[in-house]
């Protein structure tokens, strides 16, 4: 196989992932709405913790390492956008305004 074909791969897996972070994002946004309405904090350390074991069981181990990283910066994101939607006027975020989980692709 060459370098053209394995890059075309590698094209296609980044297709995937960002449709499938959009979505979490999206996701995120509803639980930012959740936890305003209830008086909840953005940040539950446990729910990483758990999360983050889940994920890393699932992970090849050689693989663990990488994956703890980028879980730790997927939930860095989604604290941050979650705060942003709670907090519009403090962020940098475009979307923070819209309606998250309404289906909006932006």
């Amino acid at each position: 196989m060459g370098i053209d074909e394995l890059r075309a791969g590698i094209d296609g897996i980044d297709d995937e992932l960002v449709r499938l972070f959009c979505g979490r994002m999206r996701v995120s946004g509803d639980i930012a709405l959740y936890k305003a309405r209830n008086g909840l904090p953005v940040f539950d350390g446990e729910r990483e913790r758990v999360k983050l074991a889940d994920v890393l069981a699932k992970t090849e181990p050689c693989m663990r390492g990488y994956m703890g990283e980028l879980y730790s910066l997927i939930f860095e994101l989604s604290r941050s956008y979650q705060e942003e939607i709670i907090n519009p006027a403090a962020g940098r975020n475009p979307c923070a305004g819209s309606n998250p989980g309404a289906g909006n692709k932006n």
